[in-house]
């Protein structure tokens, strides 16, 4: 049950309507009240009174969402007013559990557009659901929405170079897998500290940058949980292949857990180039599934027997079995310094987000290398190199793995939160 909210005022002689909206059905009793010249300051206001999604704004944020479904209207800063070319390209550039992605231009510059697939009859209510949860999210390796176009709402989101997760890794052979893996956990933790269950998973629906970072770019099947409680699935849109076998049972639910095994087959998919059971039909996946069949270790050099052994939990058939994102944080980053990526700028490809997750490693290890003041680290990632410069500290840094590698347990000792 909701709490009671207010929609605050857009001005101080604007009167202040408290809607107690327990449930959906309740709204009409609720909304009666409110003129209908009014109901576009009401949505304004409300939104504008969230901010950044955190979980003491979860009663509004549900309540915005209602209140948007029932009006059949967006705060009308969601709406772009530039002029938005028709792609031209029939072929998406990446396709979400109900969504497919193009490329357009929004007043000259470039932009992605996300468009419903036409035989798939999709309610308005699950378009207003997504753009209010999205536009309220803030991390670094989630996309940014920067608003809504046409009738029905399309959404209309930031354009990144390196284009869906498997066109770059395809293009990108020698990419840092591992530091990929690292964001999109991120973003996942973020979104699970939240207790938002994302839902809709895979690398044709994770767009990354010519840095190498991931963004998730799909929410269409996102749900809240305030109370911890999964999800009932209303949609069976679920990208079959990375979906936990509980959701293809007769009481499919979304939960953190079911999140956890699509990540394991997202890193299935990373290693081997290709989406789980790449030569299996659907019907055939969805029976090998629900017998406890799982994907094959990927033929790849590069994935060690640690990070197959993380899979493998994740993809655990019993879903309290599986590890937290929390933990999926801590083993990866523990990966990418036991692997020792980090080696030399001139004989390997490392993302700046994996330099980030592994310079924070050492500050927060009391054995870590020193923090020489000639490299510092900003807010996105990056690395700025100045006298003593990034060589030397890669130098220190090797010093540090071999000692890692040899008494691993003294830099993170067991309980340590990453």
């Amino acid at each position: 049950m909701l709490r009671d909210y207010a929609l605050p005022p857009p001005s101080p002689n604007y009167q202040v309507a408290t809607l107690p909206c327990p449930r959906e059905n309740d709204l009409p009793e609720c909304l009666s009240s409110i003129p209908a010249q009014d109901y576009q300051r009401h949505v304004d206001a409300l939104d504008k009174s969230i901010g950044v999604l955190t979980p003491s704004t979860f009663a509004s944020l549900l309540a915005l969402s209602q209140i948007c479904k029932h009006w059949r209207m967006l705060p009308v800063q969601y709406m772009l007013c530039g002029e938005l070319s028709i792609p031209t390209d029939p072929h998406p550039v990446a396709s979400g559990a109900i969504t497919d992605t193009y490329q357009s231009t929004l007043d000259g510059d470039r932009v992605y557009i996300k468009r419903a697939r036409k035989f798939l009859e999709i309610s308005e209510d699950s378009i207003y659901a997504e753009v209010i949860l999205w536009k309220h999210m803030d991390h670094p390796n989630i996309l940014p929405l920067l608003g809504v176009t046409g009738i029905p709402f399309q959404p209309v989101l930031k354009w990144v170079a390196g284009g869906n997760l498997m066109e770059y890794i395809t293009r990108h052979p020698l990419t840092d897998r591992l530091g990929l893996l690292l964001g999109i956990s991120e973003a996942l933790k973020y979104l699970h500290s939240l207790n938002i269950a994302l839902g809709s998973l895979q690398g044709s629906n994770i767009f990354v940058d010519d840095l190498g970072r991931a963004y998730l770019t799909d929410f269409s099947l996102a749900t809240i949980s305030p109370d911890l409680k999964p999800v009932a699935l209303v949609r069976p849109f679920c990208p079959l292949r990375w979906t936990a076998p509980e959701i293809l049972g007769a009481d499919a639910v979304i939960s953190k857990e079911t999140d956890i095994y699509s990540f394991a087959m997202l890193m299935i998919e990373i290693y081997s180039g290709a989406a789980p059971f790449p030569k299996c039909k659907s019907t055939s996946v969805m029976v090998k599934v629900m017998c406890g069949e799982r994907p094959e270790r990927p033929n790849n050099p590069t994935l060690t027997d640690e990070t197959w052994a993380l899979i493998q939990q994740c993809s655990n058939l019993e879903p309290r079995r599986r590890p937290e994102i929390v933990e999926v944080v801590r083993c990866l980053e523990r990966a990418i310094i036991q692997q020792g990526l980090v080696t030399d700028a001139n004989k390997s490809i490392v993302s700046n987000s994996t330099l980030h997750s592994v310079f924070r490693l050492f500050r927060r290890s009391s054995h870590g290398p020193p923090h020489h003041q000639s490299t510092s680290f900003g807010t996105r990632g990056g690395v700025r190199n100045t006298s003593r410069g990034l060589g030397s500290w890669l130098q220190s840094l090797r010093a540090w793995q071999r000692n890692f590698r040899r008494h691993p347990t003294d830099v993170l000792p067991e309980g340590s939160p990453y």
